[in-house]
């Protein structure tokens, strides 16, 4: 039933709000740890707790939209938000924090699932590559504004702790409420479950493994600013304004969406070619001044995200354009779960480094890490990219 916009924009709206939630506490990250008192682990590891909760649980809620109906996938996403809010308003400790997290990433395996199928449900088939774009944007845009809305809060609003949070539980309610016109079949679907596994067929291997490293890439910088430049820029830069490091993780992001409007004009292969270099030249920044600068530090943030926006969008491209209706959710399974271990992985490595070295050390060896991730990726995509044109020479000649 391809007739309802009102069920595309629900999808939408609630995917905005489960994605600003999860970068609402960001700019507010020193506080909590002053607050809390707990260490720079712990700090890393609350963070991650999102990627690594979000990545398995999306091979659940993939096919779970499918058996159990897109409006019981999308609901189940705004009971695991607001739960994940009322951690954050009710925390009194690193706990509260850490389950708030864990039921985040439940939230948006949820929000991406369900949402997104019904998106492309929905939509009409000459249509599909809006509704694609649709879907990044509104993604990107819920981090850009949870960014900035917590930095304003953090700021300018009294009880920043609470405040956003209690607006977003109320925004969740409207959510709800526009979520019961969805239409969903019987639940009698139930045994139908079953978790999709991740699988490259062996013809597109070497395409897969370029444009994994490719979204590796652009989620290990993006990653790094957003959980640990607050903290750092605190302690290093004298600069503990949420406002203020709010601002550059929301410019930061929104480069990000930006450059993936501006993208669709260019070839997959050609946004990874422009945007590896930027997240090579962000990453390079981290780890030559780990947040020692305000100015330089906005700088290396903006050109992370511009080649976030780029290489992540052409990584995606390029997987779309060599899978079929068979290996679809197979393929894209093991794609995310790429992306995902880029985010959750550095910071807990991050974590477990400051045990022995400073904060600012730390981020710096694995900024490295990211460094040669991404000229490793470049590099391959450059020789890839040789091997299909010496093998169209071949078939023309």
């Amino acid at each position: 039933m391809r007739t309802t916009h009102r069920d595309v924009v629900t999808a939408l709206f609630l995917l905005v709000l489960a994605t600003a939630v999860g970068y609402i506490p960001a700019p507010m990250y020193p506080a909590y740890q002053e607050l809390f008192g707990f260490s720079d682990l712990t700090l890393t590891l609350i963070y991650a707790a999102y990627a690594s909760v979000s990545a398995p649980a999306l091979l659940f809620f993939g096919p779970a939209a499918d058996a159990l109906g897109k409006r019981v996938v999308i609901q189940a996403s705004i009971l695991l938000t607001t739960a994940s809010c009322l951690c954050f308003l009710l925390a009194n400790g690193p706990g509260m924090l850490l389950l708030g997290r864990a039921l985040l990433g439940l939230a948006i395996a949820a929000a991406t699932s369900g949402g997104m199928a019904l998106i492309i449900e929905r939509t009409e088939p000459a249509r599909l590559a809006w509704a694609s774009i649709a879907c990044t944007i509104a993604f990107v845009g819920g981090t850009v504004s949870g960014s900035f809305i917590a930095g304003v809060v953090g700021e300018f609003i009294p009880f920043p702790r609470f405040t956003p949070y209690i607006a977003f539980i109320t925004l969740m309610a409207i959510g709800w409420w526009r979520s019961l016109s969805i239409d969903s079949p019987s639940v009698s679907a139930l045994r139908e479950w079953r978790p999709v596994m991740p699988q490259i067929p062996r013809t597109i291997r070497t395409r897969f493994i370029v444009a994994s490293g490719a979204s590796a890439t652009a989620w290990f910088g993006v990653t790094l600013f957003v959980s640990l430049i607050p903290t750092l820029l605190a302690r290093s830069a004298g600069v503990d304004s949420p406002f203020v490091t709010g601002c550059i993780l929301a410019a930061m992001l929104a480069c990000s969406m930006l450059t993936q409007l501006l993208g669709l004009r260019l070839s997959a292969r050609a946004m990874q070619l422009l945007g590896l270099p930027l997240l090579i030249l962000g990453l390079l920044g981290l780890a030559l001044t780990a947040g020692a600068s305000l100015s330089s530090t906005l700088v290396f943030a903006v050109a992370s995200g511009l080649g976030q926006g780029l290489a992540y969008s052409g990584a995606g491209s390029s997987i779309d354009q060599v899978t079929t209706s068979e290996n679809r959710g197979a393929v894209t399974a093991a794609y995310y779960m790429s992306g995902y271990l880029a985010t959750g992985l550095p910071p807990i490595i991050v974590g477990v480094l400051t045990t022995w070295v400073p904060l600012g050390q730390a981020l710096a060896w694995i900024s490295w890490a990211g460094v040669v991730l991404g000229a490793s990726t470049l590099v391959g995509l450059l020789a890839a990219g040789k091997q299909r044109a010496k093998s169209e020479f071949e078939l023309n000649a």
